[in-house]
């Protein structure tokens, strides 16, 4: 994106878990899986760490369990499938990764095994591992639902016209506002800032007043197409959705609109806010170095340039 990056949420993806209790008795839950990207690798402030679907002493009593099951049975596929999934939720992913697969090497032909494993790949930043699982899972099984991991994991190669394909796919059987986002980043970095805006819209008509990001991105993608005036109406809104816990970058990016429009002073001080919230903001340090720039002081310009070329900003 021309003008510097965009957040990412902390997302949901749909995971299905199936336990079998001594092969015997099965137990479905769902768990919520939440992660945190962004192109530039910037946090997030505020957002929340994954939910548990299982208290840590519980899964530990029941890893133990399975710990037994697998001594007693060393050629149960499904019980180490089961405590791959249990080291999962326990964010231990590697090791969950150990024992699908096991599982596989007892059962080649299960396709949930390997879905399991392909969100454990993603999980550890594997992601064309990740993509190769969903591809051999969907072969052998093509119900399941695995389009949105699928394409998230393009989205991180930066495959961006397969990760649009898959995750627009996947909205048709359940639309969310965090896929939208998805879709709008993956246009926005193939240069189609118009069919961004208008996936970003769609997100804010999802949940309008829990969409900071969505704004600050539509905002940056607005920068983009020099239409600072509707840039600033967004980044307006997302500072005002996340006042609570003030973001860096809507200030950065208000600041890049106020450059746009000529508005050097208006644009330092937002610039010093992002600063202030997150002081390693390279952007920043550059923007208000293009401020001082426009304003004539040269001085000034030369040290924000220096400092934002030490942070490692990259034009």
């Amino acid at each position: 994106m021309g003008l510097g990056t965009i957040i990412a949420e902390r997302t949901v993806v749909r995971r299905t878990l199936i336990f079998f209790v001594w092969a015997i008795v099965f137990l479905v839950l769902f768990f919520e899986w939440k992660v945190l990207w962004d192109i530039s690798h910037e946090d997030y402030p505020g957002a929340d760490t994954a939910e548990q679907t299982q208290s840590s002493v519980d899964v530990a009593k029941t890893i133990a369990d399975y710990d037994k099951v697998i001594a007693e049975q060393p050629s149960n596929a499904i019980a180490y499938n089961n405590r791959g999934l249990l080291y999962s939720d326990m964010e231990d992913n590697h090791r969950a990764i150990e024992d699908f697969n096991k599982s596989l090497e007892l059962n080649p032909g299960n396709a949930g095994y390997y879905a399991n494993r392909g969100f454990s790949y993603f999980y550890t930043e594997q992601y064309q591992l990740a993509v190769d699982d969903a591809n051999a899972a969907l072969a052998l099984d093509e119900s399941l639902n695995l389009l949105q991991l699928r394409g998230l994991a393009y989205f991180s190669l930066k495959q961006y016209q397969k990760a649009i394909d898959d995750l627009i796919q996947d909205m048709e059987v359940n639309p969310t506002r965090f896929t939208h986002n998805y879709v709008a980043r993956s246009y926005s970095e193939l240069g189609q800032e118009e069919e961004a805006i208008k996936h970003y819209s769609k997100s804010i008509e999802l949940d309008p007043d829990s969409a900071p990001v969505a704004y600050n991105n539509r905002g940056q993608s607005y920068n983009t197409l020099k239409d600072h005036g509707r840039a600033l109406e967004d980044l307006n809104r997302s500072i005002e959705l996340s006042s609570d816990d003030p973001l860096p970058q809507p200030y950065r990016h208000r600041g890049d609109a106020f450059n746009g429009l000529g508005q050097h002073q208006n644009a330092i001080e937002d610039f010093n806010k992002a600063i202030e919230i997150k002081p390693s903001y390279a952007e920043a340090y550059n923007g208000r170095g293009e401020a001082y720039v426009a304003l004539g002081d040269a001085a000034q310009a030369q040290l924000d340039f220096d400092k934002a070329k030490e942070l490692g900003y990259d034009p």
